[in-house]
């Protein structure tokens, strides 16, 4: 899987699950199965970690959402697999910060499953590429703003699963190798 160690330079597409953290939806008094949106973002938009990170909020904005992710970086072209063959399509991880503008939410496309978002410079930023992670749902995930922490997800707390992630998403569309697949964790937003 050395070829990855550059995945944020050759990213292809980012497609997620936004709400599949069961705290977050029941702090917004949501069940399961009320806001599940699957998202599509161009891959050309991601940064890495040794890249500088600065986003700059564009003009008439009134500031932005971060959505912290574990990706799931596919090591294969994926198509309509099932939750047992998704293990062997995974080439390793990121903790990944999917950024949008907070008066553009995701906007779904008429006739499909996938919702789209504004695309500007530097929307999603990776972390380091791990190869390997024996067991990923019992991981935690954290962010911090300016050292305090503003977000935190427990991977076993997720509605979907990352096989069921990577499943789902390979039955609406055909995932290509170099794919960001990204499990969400709380959002919050910054100005």
């Amino acid at each position: 899987m050395d070829g990855f160690a550059n995945f944020g330079r050759i990213c292809k597409n980012v497609v997620g699950l936004q709400n599949n953290f069961r705290c977050y939806l029941k702090e917004q008094g949501l069940t399961d199965t009320d806001c599940l949106v699957w998202f599509k973002r161009n891959g050309q938009h991601v940064i890495s970690n040794n890249e500088h990170i600065h986003v700059t909020v564009p003009a008439g904005h009134l500031g932005l959402v971060a959505e912290l992710h574990l990706g799931v970086v596919l090591s294969k072209d994926t198509s309509e697999i099932t939750r047992a063959q998704a293990k062997d399509h995974i080439g390793g991880y990121v903790v990944a910060v999917n950024l949008r503008t907070r008066d553009e939410p995701f906007v779904k496309i008429p006739n499909k499953v996938w919702a789209e978002s504004h695309e500007f410079h530097g929307d999603v930023a990776i972390g380091s590429f791990l190869a390997n992670i024996e067991h990923p749902h019992t991981l935690t995930i954290w962010s911090a703003v300016n050292g305090k922490e503003v977000q935190r997800g427990l991977l076993a707390d997720t509605i979907r699963s990352i096989p069921d992630v990577v499943e789902r998403a390979s039955e609406i569309a055909t995932l290509h190798k170099e794919t960001l697949s990204c499990v969400e964790s709380r959002w919050s937003a910054h100005t």
